[in-house]
């Protein structure tokens, strides 16, 4: 089923393309802001795997009424038979996730650098438990010659 309207192009089934290309020329826009952190939200949003009710087909995807709680701006109404259905436009996840992508990104590299900075800490404290240990070692044969000394010592003094 395929229909035009003044609000857009309804098609249901399968519509194959080569590519789709939405308008992005930053002069076509304004109040142009930076996204948020997008991350928890990604976490709390289900995928899904389903049947669809018309044909028992196997797909996979998000709730519509689900994403609306998120990102309302994703998400279209069209009626349909007298009734309103909400699909999502999808291409739009993918800023979402390439925001996303760059917190982890930057969760990553930061815990690379603790991670480096504390390997540099561990090697710098195992070589002065290293140190510690033949201070130690060094220290117990002092004690052990001075109670052999002590020991003769007192020795020789009861012999006399």
């Amino acid at each position: 089923v395929f229909s035009i309207t003044r609000s857009g192009i309804t098609a249901s089934g399968s519509i194959n393309v080569v590519s789709v290309s939405q308008n992005s020329d930053a002069r076509l826009k304004h109040d142009i802001k930076s996204i948020g952190s997008q991350l928890e939200t990604i976490k709390k949003l289900a995928a899904h795997q389903f049947k669809w009710n018309k044909d028992e087909r196997d797909d996979i995807g998000f709730i519509a009424q689900e994403v609306m709680e998120y990102y309302p701006s994703i998400v279209c109404q069209s009626v349909v038979n007298n009734e309103i259905m909400y699909s999502l436009d999808y291409s739009k996840f993918a800023v979402l996730l390439w925001k996303g992508l760059q917190e982890t990104v930057e969760i990553i590299e930061t815990q690379k650098e603790e991670n480096e900075t504390l390997h540099t800490t561990i090697q710098t404290q195992k070589g002065e438990l290293d140190e510690l240990k033949s201070t130690v070692e060094t220290q117990q044969k002092e004690l052990e010659t001075l109670k052999k000394q002590s020991s003769q010592k007192s020795r020789k003094q009861r012999g006399s």
